[in-house]
């Protein structure tokens, strides 16, 4: 992350734009358990960059517009921090939580955060679907972005 982004962060805190992150209290839909989300896991990136907002601002990146085709983000990439690990992962539908606002654990990103939110504009990204059996026997299919 570059000094200009961190100043602009810094700047949109000072016009009063909220410096807060989602925190899942509760994952509402089945997509959001298929993708391994769970209570505590905290949303502090889309697309590769901080997300800053509210339950709505997230709402909004799953838009569909009237011809029912996603506007902005045809697949956004979200960046979850769950205790001292982050990573990415690639939302084909849109996610059901139920969200805390928090303040931003990174007000300082390190190098980890910087390296995980520039891994979620890679093009190169890849998408793994883990499936189990009932003797939980697992198979893993590969998809791409």
């Amino acid at each position: 992350m570059s000094e200009e982004e961190i100043l602009a962060g810094a700047k949109a805190q000072d016009d009063g734009i909220p410096n807060k992150v989602l925190k899942i209290k509760k994952v509402s839909g089945g997509y959001g358990r298929n993708l391994g989300l769970i209570k505590d896991d905290v949303i502090i990136g889309v697309d590769g960059e901080f997300f800053f907002g509210t339950k709505e601002d997230f709402r909004n990146q799953f838009d569909i517009d009237d011809e029912g085709e996603r506007s902005e983000h045809p697949s956004p990439v979200l960046t979850i921090k769950r205790d001292d690990a982050l990573f990415n992962i690639i939302c084909q539908q849109m996610v059901s939580c139920k969200f805390e606002p928090i303040e931003n654990p990174y007000p300082q990103p390190g190098e980890q955060v910087q390296q995980t939110l520039a891994m979620a504009k890679d093009q190169d990204l890849s998408e793994y679907l883990i499936y189990y059996d009932n003797k939980k026997n697992a198979e893993i299919l590969l998809r791409s972005k």
